[in-house]
């Protein structure tokens, strides 16, 4: 839904509107969460993973950071102050060496990424640590037109003829049901007054014929001394 400062012709502040295909750079969007970061892991400790690399460049609000490798150690737990006596140690003292590979998960935001660690001693000194490597993959032609028909169809401008269209429908569908109702009830008693004078007009008419075929019958008959 989106929000027009100012009521559209329809008089409707409130409109559906297309959302934007995932964006292929997006470490969250993408089809591949995997990045790859390229450090010196016998200088980054383990608290310029978590605030620096983790938090401040991926936006992870509670991020919980383990290894790769089979056993699982637990670099960032998700509750702070669980392991701050590591917070001054190097990832080399975790084995961290060219081409590890960290989870890191939030689940605060549901969501979850590879690190692939790229071991370097080059970088400038007033840089800690840099994101590199290929984007990740860019989101198929399946994927975006899933995300397509997971909303409503709708034209550049926000507004969406097919929802308007059905919400005309249900609005003439409540008009009828709400009128048609007293309307056919009506109708309903007048037919039953109807109904009800042709019968007593019925019954009236046979009563006068019975009573004009008696008098008849009076007539006929002659009376005998």
């Amino acid at each position: 839904m989106f929000l027009n400062k100012q009521p559209n012709p329809r008089k409707k502040f409130l409109v559906p509107c297309s959302l934007d295909p995932p964006n292929s750079n997006c470490y969250v969007c993408a089809s591949r969460l995997e990045v790859t970061v390229r450090l010196n892991v016998r200088k980054v400790t383990v608290l310029t993973l978590q605030d620096k690399i983790v938090k401040e460049k991926f936006a992870m609000l509670a991020p919980d950071v383990q290894t790769e490798d089979g056993k699982g150690s637990i670099l960032i737990p998700p509750e702070e102050g669980e392991t701050e006596a590591n917070n001054t140690k190097k990832l080399s003292d975790f084995g961290i060496r060219n081409g590890s590979r960290l989870q890191a998960d939030d689940f605060l935001q549901d969501y979850t990424f590879l690190i692939n660690i790229l071991h370097s001693e080059g970088l400038r000194k007033d840089v800690e640590f840099e994101v590199v490597g290929d984007a990740p993959e860019k989101v198929g032609p399946k994927q975006a037109e899933d995300a397509a028909k997971s909303i409503t169809n709708g034209s550049d401008n926000g507004a969406q003829p097919s929802t308007s269209t059905a919400q005309k429908q249900d609005d003439v569908l409540i008009v009828d049901s709400n009128e048609e109702g007293p309307s056919n009830s009506a109708d309903g008693r007048e037919d039953d007054k109807a109904c009800k004078r042709k019968l007593e007009e019925t019954e009236g008419a046979s009563a006068n014929r019975s009573r004009l075929e008696q008098v008849e019958d009076l007539d006929d008959v002659i009376g005998l001394d």
